[in-house]
């Protein structure tokens, strides 16, 4: 796609992202891809080598710029330092990237995938009597159903699934608890 922007200036591509412009901003990423993909690159490390981690804080910072793109409007009467400029919007949204990940990731620990090896962490085999009295004297309808899906059901996460909610969350501290309670009480 030619553009009037393809040839212009950076002080004049960068005015006309200030406009803004779908032209000068396709111009501007054209021109500026390649320093994004270097930063996003060295910012990620070895994570770099997950393509969709890259394309993900790629598309932040094409956002984060594009929103915040009154900042651009330092670097129009000294473009040569832009770069910087982009380098820091890949830092940030790489530490966001990060954040979000390592949020995911503990979510997805506190969820558990294996619920019942907490259950079980006395060492006590447990059977379907215990089970089942614990279920029908401790629990309230809501905790049983969140104690057989979340905590005895099927384990294996299908694609996709979004992490446990606040209020499963809430429920599945309250069961852990109750059965502290009950083990202690045997």
């Amino acid at each position: 796609m030619i553009t009037p922007y393809m040839y212009a200036s950076a002080q004049q591509l960068i005015e006309g992202c200030l406009q803004p412009h779908e032209e000068a901003w396709w111009a501007f990423y054209e021109r500026f891809g390649g320093v994004l993909q270097r930063a996003v690159r060295r910012a990620l490390g070895s994570r770099a080598a997950d393509a969709n981690a890259a394309d993900d804080v790629i598309q932040d910072v094409r956002v984060y710029i594009y929103e915040g793109r009154i900042g651009l409007a330092v670097y129009e009467e000294h473009p040569e330092s832009l770069e910087e400029f982009l380098e820091e919007c890949v830092r940030i949204c790489v530490r966001r990237y990060l954040v979000r990940r390592t949020q995911r990731k503990h979510h997805e620990v506190e969820d558990g995938d294996d619920r019942l090896a907490q259950l079980v962490a006395e060492a006590v085999v447990l059977d379907q009597v215990t089970i089942q009295e614990f279920r029908d004297k401790w629990l309230t309808p809501a905790e049983d159903q969140v104690f057989m899906s979340v905590l005895l059901g099927n384990r294996d996460k299908p694609p996709g699934r979004p992490a446990a909610s606040a209020t499963e969350r809430q429920l599945v501290s309250r069961i852990l608890r109750k059965w502290k309670r009950f083990r202690a009480g045997r």
